[in-house]
């Protein structure tokens, strides 16, 4: 007679409920610093007028993701302040000079709003907001999403509710 598989242990069974648990809790310190450093250093670089796509990139994500969060909400922004950001960023992606970019003072006080905002997103709301905020924008990265189809996220979210 074949032998039965046997069971899992019950440490699997805990660890998966650690697991669960763990999402209705914010990002630990260093994952959160972590974050918030390639966003901060992304927005100097924008700051000193030497911009490049990486950065672009990484501030692009910040906004869209901080939005997504603020759309489900779990934000502290006002709508014009991520629309001002979304607007800066699409304008430099529309001005076809990946290096060497840099913001004005408006839009650079708009993103050092978004990227403050991203910031405390990230150490005070639940990860699993977050994540599920970062698995949307994942989904729909690829080699022919626009930055106009990544922001509009959050408004596909928003009319969802």
């Amino acid at each position: 007679m074949p032998k039965s598989k046997p069971s899992k242990p019950i440490r699997s069974v805990a660890k998966a409920a650690r697991h669960k648990k763990v999402l209705y809790l914010p990002l630990d310190r260093d994952s959160v610093a972590q974050v918030a450093l390639q966003a901060r250093m992304a927005l100097e670089v924008a700051r000193a007028c030497r911009g490049d796509a990486p950065a672009l990139r990484c501030l692009a994500q910040a906004v869209a993701l901080t939005g997504l969060i603020a759309a489900a909400g779990h934000g502290e922004i006002e709508e014009e302040t991520l629309c001002a950001a979304e607007a800066a960023f699409s304008g430099v992606l529309a001005s076809g000079s990946l290096s060497g970019w840099g913001l004005d003072a408006r839009e650079l006080a708009a993103a050092t709003d978004v990227i403050n905002e991203h910031d405390r997103q990230l150490r005070e709301t639940r990860l699993d907001v977050v994540v599920r905020a970062f698995e949307q924008i994942e989904r729909r990265l690829g080699p022919g999403l626009t930055l106009a189809e990544l922001f509009a996220l959050r408004d596909k979210r928003a009319s969802r509710k």
